[in-house]
């Protein structure tokens, strides 16, 4: 899409460049958000982080929290064990879709029309 608007001679280098930096910018952005959630500092519900405001430990005692509750894993191992199964089986579901594609493949293009050329009459 971004190569479609540099060359494109409607749109031109301007949106090529503004499409760039859309990606490069939600890119940068889909990085630092990973990151914090992923390896940023474990989190309570309802406390303050442990700290009192001034940087110091707070004297009080941390709430343990579980990591996945019981919904959260009835759905979270069944995709796990369908991704496994994909990556592992791929053949399984691969060959569900192959009578559409070889129907896809199947098909011929569509003939161009040869221009018609004009014949000088001779009178």
């Amino acid at each position: 899409t971004v190569l479609g608007a540099f060359t494109s001679n409607h749109l031109g280098m301007g949106y090529g460049v503004m499409a760039a930096l859309g990606v490069i910018l939600g890119a940068i952005y889909m990085l630092h958000m990973t990151a914090r959630v992923m390896f940023g500092p474990l989190k309570y519900p309802g406390s303050d982080n442990g700290h009192d405001g001034h940087g110091a430990h707070a004297g009080h005692a941390h709430h343990a929290a579980d990591d996945l509750s019981g919904r959260e894993m009835g759905i979270l191992i069944p995709l796990a064990l369908a991704c496994i199964v994909v990556g592992v089986i791929p053949g399984k579901i691969l060959d569900t879709m192959r009578p559409s594609v070889e129907l896809v493949r199947r098909v011929q293009p569509v003939p161009t029309v040869e221009p018609v050329r004009a014949v000088a009459l001779s009178e």
